[in-house]
């Protein structure tokens, strides 16, 4: 119990990491300020929320994501969220028979000659950003010794996918003339 306390906490410390990440991947919206509304006009409906989530059947297509390649792979269950100035994320869990420091190591490679830059990676945690894709990736692996985890699929892993804008990375001229 106490280790899914701590991994709780680690994903919530590491979402809000991420979110920081996509902040940076985000450029600045232009905010317009509604107009002030007078006693005389009448009261306008709320708007609906432009947020959504659905649940993924199955494992998605995702772009420019590397797919873990395992005998032993398995996907559990998925969340996609979309809506929030036009980014679009999925929470997504898999369980596999490899230990969980070689799933750590397969995605830090594979993302990394995928063109992501790794901003973190702890024993339990890889995320990482490609600035010129738009995305952002933080992956959360559960220690192998869990109680009631099954001997074939010891290593349950999260995968959280945020594709935002693209952002298009300045040349030493375009930065020189904006200062």
């Amino acid at each position: 119990m106490f280790n899914s306390i701590r991994f709780c906490l680690k994903f919530r410390v590491a979402l809000v990491s991420m979110l920081v990440l996509l902040t940076v991947l985000t450029p600045p919206a232009t905010i317009a300020q509604a107009p002030s509304s007078s006693p005389a006009e009448p009261a306008r409906p709320k708007p609906r929320s432009h947020l959504t989530s659905a649940v993924v059947e199955k494992h998605p297509s995702l772009p420019n994501m590397p797919v873990y390649t395992s005998k032993y792979l398995r996907y559990v269950s998925g969340i996609k969220d979309f809506g929030l100035n036009s980014n679009e994320s999925y929470d997504l869990q898999y369980q596999t028979a490899e230990p969980s420091d070689q799933v750590l190591n397969w995605y830090k490679s594979a993302l990394e000659s995928k063109g992501y830059t790794i901003s973190q990676k702890t024993k339990d945690t890889v995320m990482a950003t490609n600035q010129s894709a738009g995305v952002a990736v933080l992956l959360i692996v559960m220690p192998d010794s869990q109680p009631g985890f099954s001997p074939n699929y010891k290593t349950h892993f999260n995968l959280r996918y945020i594709k935002g804008p693209a952002v298009k990375p300045q040349t030493s001229r375009e930065g020189a003339g904006q200062q």
